[in-house]
């Protein structure tokens, strides 16, 4: 019944109806006794799931791989003996290729070793 209830919930949301969804979860939440797990969709407030949300979400993950993909490229460029203006840019330069997201898993592995050292 409550898995019912709960693809009538998301059926709701998909078509808009965000007050109407809320509600009945509110009921599947009380007849699960507070906690219910297949309501993965309901784990947020609905302020998350507003598009200006999730674009400042998506903005600060962004800043923090470019800073961590920049830390990592200012470490690789001093190694390989640039000159003032030169090193500057290497290190943008590779600061951005460095923070794109499929680069993001070698970026972390790369600064924990360093850390470690």
């Amino acid at each position: 019944m409550l898995n019912k209830l709960i693809k009538i919930a998301n059926s709701l949301d998909s078509k808009g109806y965000k007050e109407e969804a809320d509600q009945l979860d509110f009921i599947i939440n009380k007849m699960a006794g507070g906690r219910f797990p297949g309501m993965e969709h309901e784990m947020h407030s609905p302020i998350e799931e507003t598009k200006e949300f999730q674009d400042y979400e998506a903005e600060e993950e962004y800043k923090q791989d470019l800073e961590s993909a920049a830390k990592l490229a200012e470490l690789i460029v001093r190694g390989l003996g640039f000159i003032d203006d030169d090193e500057k840019n290497a290190v943008i330069d590779l600061a951005y290729l460095l923070s794109e997201s499929e680069h993001m898993p070698t970026v972390a592995a790369i600064s924990k070793f360093i850390e470690n050292q």
